[in-house]
């Protein structure tokens, strides 16, 4: 892990990156709430990375709706397997078992 000195020296969107990568890595996720987060990934160095509470939280809010947007789209690829999964078993199934004539 890095230093904050080192940390200090990235460009403004690597420090936005680490401190995204630090609330990750500390398991936030969309569902929790700003003191949350700040209180369990405080100690990592990454988090002290951007230096005014604005900067984190603008950061922090970004995080949030990029995992909520994950999440919509990982839930929709979800309901698109079952159902592709469906259409298999009643494919399978129409085949082993035909409807009398």
């Amino acid at each position: 892990m890095k230093s904050l000195a080192q940390l200090e020296i990235l460009s403004k969107d690597e420090q936005i990156a680490a401190f995204k990568e630090a609330l990750h890595e500390s398991g936030v996720s969309s569902t929790w709430r700003w003191d949350d987060a700040s209180r369990v990934t405080g100690h990592d160095p990454r988090f002290k990375v951007l230096r005014s509470i604005a900067e984190k939280k603008l950061a922090f809010n970004q995080f949030i709706d990029e995992q909520k947007s994950k999440e919509r789209n990982e839930a929709r690829l979800r309901r698109q397997q079952v159902i592709i999964n469906f259409i298999d078993i009643y494919i399978i199934a129409t085949r082993r078992f035909p409807r009398p004539a």
